[in-house]
């Protein structure tokens, strides 16, 4: 069954009605013609808002970069110096400048972990599928679930914000499952007749969809950027949100960015 944000209904202009049985296991209509019910109450507001706070995290994300990364790493090279200049002498000193080095080390990688969580350097200087393929790779290493990437090796041509918002959404709905061995999550993405389809599947069943305030944020983010969103819930308890975009033919690729 696929279910719709309750609202006024929102479509993509001029999208062709591709059909997406082909690559997303029989997803959507005969004719590829998704439709998304916009909630009556998202304002310009909200969307300021939310740009408001990714603006905010990039600039957070170059200040912890340049001013504490670059204060961190300083004083780490300053501790080497200072361990050089002792020679053998006073082992004592120097254990606890190697015990400082550590720390050091320590503070430089959580720096570099809070910059990738506020902006993604793949997300900036390659794009959106690399960005969310180390994604998974990054869940998959720190919360012990299981991810399946599917994404195309050449990046989609879109424009930063449009990357940002759509690699917010795209957490958003990973978020609403959990992947397992025997079910991963599964992230999947096509580009075809400049239209972007990104799927992501899980086996958690999402109630009411229409009401559910996850799926409500997913698609705020989607329709900011002109995009759609369509809720599948299937009989067996799996829940596929399909995020489709219009590419217009004349952006720029996203790797030159």
């Amino acid at each position: 069954m696929v279910s719709a944000v309750r609202g006024a209904a929102c479509r993509l202009k001029g999208t062709p009605a591709v059909s997406d049985r082909d690559d997303f296991g029989g997803f959507g209509s005969a004719g590829g013609d998704v439709t998304v019910k916009v909630p009556r109450g998202t304002s310009r507001l909200a969307t300021h808002f939310q740009r408001q706070l990714d603006a905010e995290r990039a600039t957070l994300a170059r200040e912890l970069h340049d001013e504490l990364g670059g204060l961190l790493v300083a004083a780490k090279m300053d501790l080497s110096h200072i361990e050089r200049s002792l020679g053998a002498e006073r082992p004592e000193l120097r254990a606890r400048i190697a015990q400082l080095q550590r720390n050091l080390d320590t503070a430089i990688s959580a720096e570099r972990r809070l910059v990738e969580r506020l902006q993604p350097g793949l997300l900036v200087h390659v794009g959106l599928f690399a960005a969310l393929r180390g994604y998974a790779e990054d869940l998959a290493a720190h919360t012990g679930g299981a991810y399946r990437a599917l994404l195309p090796t050449q990046e989609a041509p879109l424009e930063l914000p449009v990357r940002v918002a759509l690699y917010r959404a795209a957490q958003e709905a990973i978020a609403l499952g959990e992947g397992t061995a025997a079910s991963p999550v599964q992230i999947k993405a096509v580009v075809r007749a400049n239209l972007l389809t990104l799927a992501i599947e899980h086996s958690r069943a999402v109630d009411a969809p229409d009401e559910d305030l996850r799926v409500r944020v997913v698609l705020h983010r989607v329709r900011a950027v002109g995009g759609e969103l369509a809720v599948e819930t299937r009989p067996e308890g799996t829940t596929r949100l399909l995020l489709r975009l219009r590419l217009s033919p004349h952006a720029d690729r996203a790797n030159q960015k």
